[in-house]
């Protein structure tokens, strides 16, 4: 099994050699990123993405799954991810949650960057294939989805077990040698769980949403650091922004179960 991890502009993709064919993992910002994936399979595996089999869109931000409707417009790649996907910006406030995240995304990147419309992503993917946890891929048997939740409602992984290789979506990073978790975490409960989940799996190759290729000894001792430090306050450099990531209704549809707290006491 042979993969390739391509740093986009935010996020990386992840593309993975198998028997059966290509499997993409993430689909970046958007056109910038598509550009940086066609560049790099002609230089180092000399195909196009028309080459893809299935795209998996591990949550629906705009640095993961910013280009997959023009991999699918232009390439005909079928799309993957969670059934859930399609409710994070859904209704009036999955509207002004796709604005703002958009808006979060830009500022980060730096607009300068930008073509014009690079980020007009949809606010609905419409998957050809809804996934479920521990379910099979199509066409790629040997991976599964693994549901790991925490960031959004319905961020997935894929687990390969005959090569002891996981991709994983956004749960702890490795900045400067000082472990973060990803802003937001909307769920702490259930990225708690995430995280152990993760660590059970007790994988060899863990290929992140962000940064570098981790081997399995590395990677546990992230997870354990990431796992202390979930409970910690907020940092107020990172208030704002995880204050204006609660107008998705998947969370409000948490809070009215009575299994969260609101917001101003987080």
């Amino acid at each position: 099994m042979k993969y390739h991890s391509i740093k986009g502009c935010l996020s990386n993709l992840t593309l993975l050699e198998s028997a059966e064919g290509l499997l993409l993992y993430d689909s970046g910002s958007g056109a910038g990123d598509i550009a940086r994936l066609e560049k790099y399979m002609q230089e180092h595996l000399q195909k196009t993405p028309a080459d893809i089999k299935l795209l998996v869109i591990s949550h629906m931000h705009p640095d993961h799954a910013g280009g997959a409707a023009i991999l699918r417009e232009r390439y005909a790649i079928p799309v993957a991810a969670h059934e859930r996907l399609d409710k994070w910006y859904a209704g009036l406030g999955g509207i002004l949650q796709h604005r703002v995240d958009t808006y979060l995304t830009e500022s980060i990147m730096g607009k300068n960057i930008f073509k014009k419309g690079e980020l007009s992503y949809p606010r609905m993917i419409h998957p050809d294939h809804r996934l479920k946890d521990w379910e099979r891929l199509p066409i790629f048997k040997e991976w599964q989805t693994i549901f790991l939740p925490g960031h959004t409602s319905h961020d997935i992984g894929l687990y390969n077990e005959k090569a002891g290789m996981i991709c994983y979506p956004d749960m702890f990073m490795n900045i400067n040698g000082t472990i973060v978790l990803p802003v937001p975490v909307l769920f702490k409960e259930k990225m708690l769980e995430s995280l152990q989940r993760l660590l059970d799996l007790e994988a060899q190759i863990m290929l992140p949403g962000h940064g570098p290729v981790l081997d399995g000894a590395a990677a546990a001792e992230y997870i354990k650091k990431a796992q202390k430090i979930i409970e910690r306050p907020i940092n107020n450099s990172v208030r704002i922004p995880f204050l204006l990531s609660h107008f998705t209704p998947e969370l409000w549809k948490e809070r009215r179960k009575g299994v969260m707290s609101p917001p101003d006491t987080l």
